[in-house]
């Protein structure tokens, strides 16, 4: 792996490194890094000039500074578009959010969980402090009168851990038919009956925005307080990457659709901490570069699959992205800047909004600022280029489907993935 990568990406460059070269074993590609770092620089280099910048002498503090500026400018055109004032309450800021979200142009659908399996989840596995949290005499009562997606969703922040793996181990029993096709809803949890639910939620996450993948909705939770700079474009761009991973998943699902054993592979994904957190968050695996790796696990043909994937196809990153146009056209300048970094004497800028955001918005230095959402994004784009090779592909199949044996599985998979 290049130098350059390696310290764009700051991990573990050893454990990175050796992840690498396995991949580059197996697939026969010794250069997909190269050509990675080669598509970053050109974007960079093309994002520093609109900033009106010379990519050749430009320190990491002058553009670290010019991407803070431009988060303050693009906030600033986000609250007069939405008729907002800073100081004004939260709660006036997080109505018109999530009603831009809601209007039909800006509308995402995914495969979700039906209710009606959520609530059959919910009574196997019953969520006992969120109930109580609820007001609830009675689990009953509560799945009459809840919305059963924002029982889960709340459920699975705040129960047990013991909870959380019966609620996995459910999953085992899913197939394609407990999923329905639907808009993805936006809600912010206002009614006085969540105010302790919230409280109980913050006091565990570090963001007002949850969500769970196959649940198609995300909850916001309202915050006592009042609206200041960087508030606003930091909220937009992370609902569009709890959209994203909707997305994502929703494209494994479509993709898996045939799979006799769905229920047990998406459970051995959530449940399986050595593959999800070591890839997701570690090396910034996503749902979509796993739906690729597990097509095989279908009884279709390829052609077959690819002619169920193109009749319904759930939104991809740029459709996302345009949602930020429609917002504000000058926010296009985020286009594409998921995986951009700029490195000067050892010194680090991402371009990732979500990145810029976190940094400007709690006045962070550029010596204590958050390169992570980057980090993941390039790590994602250089595995997947490995995986477009169809023997890393197979290899990665098997080994979720718990058909891999002995020598045939690669290092790194054997020491990673765990089944139970």
């Amino acid at each position: 792996m290049s130098t350059f990568l390696a310290n764009l990406l700051s991990k573990e460059t050893s454990g990175f490194k050796k992840f690498i070269e396995d991949m580059e074993f197996v697939s026969g590609h010794k250069s997909n890094d190269l050509k990675l770092l080669s598509d970053i620089k050109i974007a960079t280099n093309h994002k520093i000039k609109s900033l009106g910048l010379n990519p050749s002498d430009t320190t990491a503090p002058e553009l670290y500074h010019a991407l803070n500026n431009l988060f303050i400018l693009h906030d600033n055109f986000i609250v007069k578009k939405n008729n907002l004032k800073y100081e004004s309450p939260l709660s006036d800021t997080l109505d018109k959010i999530v009603a831009t979200f809601n209007q039909p142009v800006n509308a995402q659908s995914v495969f979700s969980l039906k209710p009606s399996v959520i609530r059959k989840i919910l009574a196997k596995n019953q969520p006992l402090k969120t109930s109580v949290l609820l007001g609830h005499r009675s689990l009953s009562s509560m799945l009459k009168n809840e919305n059963p997606r924002i029982v889960l969703s709340v459920a699975y922040y705040i129960e047990s851990e013991e909870w959380k793996r019966s609620y996995l181990d459910l999953l085992k029993e899913l197939s394609i038919s407990d999923f329905e096709y639907k808009k993805i809803e936006l809600i912010v949890l206002n009614n006085p009956k969540f105010q302790k639910i919230s409280k109980a939620i913050l006091k565990l996450n570090k963001h007002s925005v949850i969500s769970l993948e196959n649940i198609g909705q995300i909850l916001i939770i309202p915050l006592n307080s009042r609206l200041t700079i960087g508030f606003s474009i930091l909220t937009y761009a992370y609902i569009i990457h709890q959209l994203k991973l909707m997305v994502r998943f929703s494209k494994f699902i479509q993709n898996q659709q045939f799979n006799s054993h769905l229920g047990a592979t998406i459970s051995t994904l959530f449940k399986n901490t050595e593959l999800i957190d070591f890839y997701v968050s570690k090396y910034g695996f996503s749902w979509d570069s796993i739906a690729d790796f597990t097509k095989q696990l279908s009884t279709l043909s390829e052609d077959e699959r690819e002619d169920i994937i193109l009749q319904q196809s759930p939104s991809n990153d740029n459709q996302l992205n345009k949602i930020l146009m429609n917002i504000e056209p000058a926010l296009h300048f985020w286009f594409d800047t998921d995986k951009l970094g700029y490195i000067d004497n050892d010194e680090t800028v991402s371009f990732n909004l979500l990145d810029v955001c976190y940094n400007g918005y709690n006045r962070l230095s550029l010596k204590d600022s958050s390169n992570l959402f980057m980090q993941e994004a390039v790590s994602s784009a250089l595995i997947a280029k490995y995986f477009e090779s169809g023997e890393c592909s197979n290899q990665l199949s098997k080994q979720i489907s718990g058909k891999l044996e002995g020598n045939e599985s690669l290092q790194i998979f054997k020491n990673r993935v765990v089944y139970s």
